[in-house]
């Protein structure tokens, strides 16, 4: 019986070193298939756009970026004169400032939700017709309450952009590659408040103040005939589907629940979310509340008329 221990225990010995051999081969052979995996992977494009078309792909953006900016200021220099032509006080016409801020801040919670669901360009598409729709409600309007509704409407349209455009850069270039095209994107909401005054004022000086949202219908249109016919879907969920790229940065698909733009919100419970709040609230406030005023003075004060004014408006901010 000694012996036959003896015997078991030797051949439990002499069988341990393969055994230990045998994980040490599959372990060998799964950390080969994660390199040759990783491998394949960082062979694959991070998005299957040319070089050409991810920079058309930057300008579009940054073009339909121009858009939320522009209109929000080249409404400024026909205040009064908006004022006198609806027969309202001072302080009601500015009621279609702050429902154009306030649909600013509102839909693109709504806009960027949707996006990251049905994918970019339907909701650029959906949301450009939105704003030419308001644009031309705002040239048709005979009443301050109807001029109030067009510019929520407005404001709907033109925010999408905003909010889902840095997302556009994204889809298209890796970290490491986003810095410049982010630079160009920005470039047309920084462009907005600069252009806007100048050319609203001129234009409504010379043509209405009608005129005004008829041209931002007009542009609203355009956009919307690019972002149909020439703007490619970026999103990585739905292009991945489509083409082979690097499974990085694919967010999956979520159902209405998760999926809802109040949850965003839940962020204002922290304390550095609620000074960054309070910091930009009052930024902002302070530049809306100069813009709807400070036409009225250049103008009573200095005689100024509508495109001189705001030339003087944006001399002051600069």
């Amino acid at each position: 019986m000694a012996d036959t221990s003896e015997s078991v225990h030797t051949s439990e010995l002499s069988l341990s070193p393969t055994h230990h051999s045998t994980a040490a081969s599959q372990k060998s052979n799964i950390t080969k298939e994660a390199t040759n995996a990783s491998s394949v992977e960082s062979e694959l494009p991070y998005a299957p756009f040319s070089a050409k078309t991810k920079a058309m792909i930057v300008a579009i953006t940054a073009l339909a970026g121009l858009v939320s900016p522009l209109s929000a200021n080249m409404y400024y220099p026909s205040i009064q004169v908006v004022r006198e032509d609806l027969h309202t006080t001072q302080s009601a016409v500015t009621w279609t400032v702050t429902a154009y801020v306030l649909g600013s801040a509102i839909f693109p919670l709504i806009w960027s939700n949707l996006a990251d669901r049905y994918g970019r360009k339907p909701i650029y598409i959906i949301s450009m017709l939105v704003f030419t729709c308001g644009s031309i409600g705002c040239a048709l309007s005979k009443s301050l309450v109807a001029l109030i509704i067009s510019r929520i409407i407005q404001a709907a349209g033109s925010s999408s952009v905003q909010s889902a455009g840095a997302g556009t850069i994204a889809d298209i270039y890796a970290r490491e590659q986003r810095g410049t095209a982010l630079g160009i994107y920005t470039l047309g909401p920084l462009l907005g408040p600069c252009l806007g005054p100048l050319i609203g004022g001129y234009v409504g000086q010379n043509a209405g103040w009608r005129w005004v949202f008829w041209v931002l219908a007009i542009l609203g249109g355009v956009m919307t005939l690019v972002v149909s016919f020439v703007l490619p879907e970026t999103h990585r969920r739905i292009v991945s589907q489509k083409h082979e790229i690097q499974q990085i940065s694919i967010p999956p698909k979520l159902n209405i629940k998760e999926n809802n733009p109040l949850l965003d919100l839940a962020t204002a419970r922290y304390p550095v979310v609620v000074l960054a709040l309070l910091y930009f609230s009052m930024m902002f406030g302070t530049n809306y509340a100069n813009a709807t005023g400070q036409s009225l003075a250049y103008e009573n004060t200095y005689g100024l008329v509508q495109g001189t004014s705001e030339s003087g408006r944006r001399g002051d901010i600069h």
